[in-house]
């Protein structure tokens, strides 16, 4: 009985044994299946990560490659179009640059920094451009993501980064010597000759040995010269463009001053009416200092030279602020321009007595 007993103990206990290895090989089994459907489902969910960015430093022009993780797998397994791909800077979507296939075995895309009028860039544009440092060099991070989507998340936590050249220092010397050269020539010539300065009407007799005072307008017209041209040429070798710097704007008021200047011209040379009597023998005015010549008339400093005078260095200073933070020529709304004609047309209104 007894053994029976025991037989039946160790039949029960080798069951046990048996169920126990049954259960920690399903446990086993159903481990190794776990494990497979996290590696397969972590494999078919890779996300699409940017890693890095070369070349370090670039311009508008060049050309910039972008590590994107999971990049080649998305394009086989997901059927991602890489042109539908545009780039992020600092933040901002640049909506006309379109993402191209560089090396997908290396998960590397590559854009094209081209700046672009469109109005969907133009804020970005601005944002980067606008306001160079004296370097000439912004840090900007890069990011990459779909059209209208928020970019896509960094592989390291900081996204890439790479210093965009605002503008390259040699062209930028050369044109600021270029422009320099240029105004220093302009400044001798102004000073040893006529160049800014009224002119005698025909038959004066003092044309030939006195000087006269400097001109309003030719000074007017010489300021916006040089300085819608300095900003052609920063704005030139900067962007690389030169076909779409000049706005309408810049030419009304290259168009406003030349014809003030040249209305002026006009008016002095008409020919001068006989002196009253009590008039005659007296000199006419003579050159005196700059800002005295450009404010006076034959009566002294008078109210519509000095209205003029504010009002081109108001629109001036604006027109230098604003092309240097948006990096383009400003656009003057239509009430700015008739303002700045108003202020010649009445300039040159009371210019007409002063001749007589």
């Amino acid at each position: 009985m007894s053994a029976i007993r025991t037989f039946r103990g160790a039949a029960g206990i080798a069951s046990m044994i048996v169920l126990a290895g049954i259960v920690l090989a399903g446990i086993v089994l159903a481990g190794i299946v776990l494990v497979g459907l996290g590696g397969a489902f972590a494999q078919s969910s890779c996300d699409l990560k940017t890693k890095a960015v070369s070349p370090s430093a670039a311009g508008l022009g060049d050309v910039i490659v972008v590590t994107v993780d999971c990049l080649k797998e998305q394009v086989d397994k997901e059927r991602l179009d890489p042109g539908q791909l545009r780039l992020h800077l600092n933040g901002h979507q640049l909506k006309t640059i379109k993402a191209e296939p560089y090396n997908l075995q290396s998960n590397q895309l590559t854009f094209t920094l081209a700046r672009s009028d469109a109005d969907a860039d133009r804020g970005a544009w601005t944002a980067l451009l606008g306001s160079p440092p004296i370097s000439g060099r912004r840090n900007v991070d890069v990011g990459v993501g779909r059209e209208g989507a928020p970019e896509y998340p960094s592989s390291a936590g900081t996204r890439p980064a790479f210093d965009f050249l605002v503008f390259r220092k040699t062209p930028f010397w050369w044109a600021a010597a270029g422009l320099g050269a240029a105004l220093i020539l302009f400044i001798w010539l102004a000073k040893s000759s006529d160049i800014i300065r009224d002119d005698y009407p025909p038959g004066n007799p003092a044309a030939g040995n006195q000087r006269r005072l400097y001109s309003l307008a030719k000074c007017q017209m010489a300021l916006w010269l040089f300085t819608i041209l300095g900003s052609f040429a920063f704005l030139f070798v900067s962007t690389g463009d030169y076909n779409h710097i000049i706005t309408a704007q810049s030419l009304v008021l290259l168009g406003i001053s030349g014809g003030t200047g040249l209305a002026a011209v006009a008016i002095d040379n008409r020919p001068a009416a006989p002196p009253p009597a009590a008039a005659q023998g007296a000199p006419p005015p003579r050159a005196q200092q700059f800002l005295f010549d450009l404010l006076s008339d034959q009566h002294g400093i008078a109210l519509h030279r000095f209205q003029m005078l504010v009002w081109t260095i108001v629109l001036w200073f604006v027109y230098v602020v604003s092309a240097y933070r948006t990096m383009t020529l400003p656009e003057f709304d239509a009430n700015l321009l008739t303002l700045m004609g108003i202020s010649s047309g009445l300039y040159l209104g009371f210019k007409l007595p002063e001749q007589k």
